[in-house]
């Protein structure tokens, strides 16, 4: 089928080692096979405007009606006088029988010239009404061009192959069509995005699950708890050499240096200082990415919100946008400021940003950053699997439900309680210290200490209290010097805090949630 065999080379004009190919033909495409189908320059322009792939022997009539490869190859002896059709046989059988929807498709002429790359978006069909070359599937092209074939890299001009045992060659033609993202782009996945929302509504957990899809070219709901436990495998590590996914942390000292290049100090080894140029986290995955171009690489940036953006990227954030992505009709370079390198983004890095709604003490999302960004709004889900309608009585969802909309109502819905607070919540006292360590200082943190407006959130539950003892401060009120009421956390030992009718009756009016008496401003407090 092909001419020889592969050398250990990384020359795009020689195919990659064997081991390699493997490993990256599992990673894109698992178990779909890749076929090679042979066009002649009659039909190119067709199959191109048309968005099909079609082969003829059309005396054959529907192949669906023919599910036996004997069958057609007796059908074709008769019809063309051949005495063994054994290669044009296959070719029919494989075309409306064995070619699957996903499958990824190499068009070549002659054997000797690459005309794109494709994928089968259709069933067999067989078109009467064509004047020939009826047998047709219907195909998205991803790229079409004119790659000369090297002499030592052609390929027998067979009308379909299926190529898939000769994977070294397949990651060859899609090197040297310089395709660095052979999967099919119904993934759906964007190149930029930033997932937002409240504390607690899994933006982070979610990140694995779309840095897994993209490296895998799945759907995210397709990634499953064994593609979870791969992402530790997976992290980027630039002294290996190894990895496809990068995660920092933005905050309010990070800068261009840490992200891109900077000059740094280090200890020189005869004593004192010396400086030496280092890539930032930024720049050694887009070296990665540009090295493995028939890979997937991903950058987490959590808490994007939290860095100064115009300091951390400079004039850089126009690299990043899809349009002027290296190899895009907009390729766009710039010349980094300490090294003087030509500096772009190719298009198999996708940058995944995570963004707190709830954190006002910093400034809004920088307009540049969000016009290059598509923005996945991330709510809390009081119907999601994992909280309970039934903890020892308490529906634990129209509490979030409820807690939730007088938020809303009194601050703004940017700074809702997240669902996962209520995770794998199994009774009462662990709901209990969910309440006492994080949902109550949450709370508390939203109102800037406006405990009145808290105790309004949590209904009639009875963790928030007036002070009644008057010995030291009542006379501030007798004289009209404050109108203000003192509030207080019940103890952290109170019974009340397992009480499930305090729960309940943050949803439920007519639940009895207790006394109501004031506490004593000498008891324990939290």
């Amino acid at each position: 089928m092909i001419r020889n065999t592969p050398p250990a080379s990384e020359s795009v004009t020689t195919p990659p080692i064997v081991a390699e190919a493997k490993h990256w033909y599992k990673e894109q495409f698992e178990s779909a096979r890749v076929w090679v189908f042979n066009v002649s320059e009659k039909h190119w322009n067709e199959f191109q405007e048309k968005h099909i792939i079609a082969i003829g022997w059309d005396d054959l009539g529907d192949l669906q009606t023919i599910d036996d490869r004997e069958d057609i190859s007796n059908r074709l002896k008769e019809i063309t006088g051949a005495s063994n059709p054994k290669n044009d046989s296959l070719a029919c059988y494989q075309f409306a029988h064995e070619m699957q929807p996903g499958d990824p498709v190499i068009a070549i002429q002659g054997g000797h010239s690459l005309l794109g790359y494709g994928v089968i978006e259709s069933d067999y069909t067989f078109d009467e009404s064509r004047p020939e070359a009826r047998h047709v599937r219907k195909i998205k092209w991803i790229k079409i061009g004119s790659w000369t074939l090297p002499e030592r890299r052609c390929v027998t001009a067979k009308t379909l192959t299926d190529f898939s045992r000769w994977k070294w060659w397949v990651l060859f033609a899609f090197r040297l069509m310089e395709i660095s993202n052979p999967l099919p782009s119904t993934s759906n996945h964007k190149l930029n995005q930033i997932l937002y929302g409240p504390p607690g509504t899994g933006k982070t957990y979610s990140t694995t699950a779309r840095a897994m899809a993209i490296v895998k070219g799945i759907k995210v709901e397709e990634v499953t708890e064994e593609h979870r436990k791969e992402f530790h495998d997976l992290r980027f590590d630039s002294n290996k050499g190894s990895g496809q996914i990068e995660m920092v942390t933005f905050h309010q000292n990070y800068s261009y240096e840490d992200f891109v290049e900077g000059i740094r100090p280090s200890l020189a080894k005869e004593g004192g200082l010396e400086y030496e140029l280092r890539p930032g986290a930024f720049r050694k995955i887009v070296k990665a990415a540009l090295d493995n171009s028939h890979c997937r690489f991903v950058l987490i940036i959590d808490e994007i919100n939290r860095g100064n953006i115009p300091k951390i990227l400079g004039d850089l954030i126009t690299l990043i946008e899809p349009s002027r992505r290296l190899g895009q009709n907009n390729e766009t370079t710039v010349t980094l400021p300490y090294s003087g390198d030509s500096f772009g983004v190719p298009g198999n890095l996708f940058i995944i940003g995570t963004m707190n709604t709830a954190d006002r003490s910093i400034l809004p999302l920088d307009i540049a950053l969000r016009r290059r960004f598509d923005h996945v709004e991330m709510m809390p889900d009081p119907g999601h699997k994992l909280i309970s309608d039934n903890v020892d009585g308490i529906d634990l969802r129209k509490m979030l439900k409820a807690i939730n909309a007088r938020i809303s109502l009194l601050l703004d819905r940017e700074r809702q309680i997240g669902h996962t607070y209520l995770f794998n919540v199994e009774n009462v006292e662990s709901l209990a210290n969910i309440f006492k360590t994080r949902i109550l200082p949450l709370l508390l943190e939203y109102f800037y200490d406006d405990w009145s407006k808290v105790q309004k959130v949590l209904g009639d539950a009875e963790f928030i209290k007036k002070n009644s003892n008057k010995e030291f401060v009542g006379h501030l009120k007798e004289d009209d010097l404050t109108d203000s009421d003192v509030y207080e956390r019940i103890p952290w030992y109170s019974k009340k805090w397992e009480d499930i009718n305090q729960y309940r009756s943050i949803y439920e009016k007519t639940v009895n949630a207790g006394g109501g008496e004031p506490i004593d401003e000498g008891a324990g407090t939290l």
